[in-house]
């Protein structure tokens, strides 16, 4: 039982490690975001909540727009035209990150087994 413990105590203290990094991570990631890119979150949400609510007389959730109706609305909205550069800035901050992504991923697949492995051992 004892064993049990101790294994489970390490298993959370690397799941808090590991949320903690995700957290570190989505933050410095969030803030080297262009502008035009969190205008158009804000847009997305907006647009889910708005279709979430369901109508009484709709059967289902009325559709959301279209990307390129959402692009279109998002540009007029902060004056910006989507360049070639943007596009490479925005695939070059996705590259600065993914290793670190992937590595958090891998650890994530790793505390899972290990849980799993626990399951099975001791149940």
């Amino acid at each position: 039982m004892i064993s049990y413990n101790s294994e489970i105590s390490g298993l959370l203290t690397d799941i808090n490690q590991l949320d903690s990094q995700k957290d570190v991570c989505f933050e410095e990631f969030n803030n080297e975001l262009p502008k035009s890119v969190k205008d158009l979150r804000k847009f997305r949400k907006k647009e889910q909540a708005a279709a979430s609510k369901v109508n009484a007389n709709l059967k289902r959730p009325a559709m959301l727009t279209t990307k390129q109706h959402i692009r279109s609305k998002t540009s007029m909205a902060t004056g910006e035209t989507e360049s070639q550069s943007n596009i490479y800035d925005m695939i070059g901050l996705n590259c600065r990150f993914k290793k670190r992504i992937q590595q958090m991923l891998k650890d994530l697949k790793q505390i899972n087994n290990r849980s799993k492995k626990l399951e099975e051992d001791y149940s």
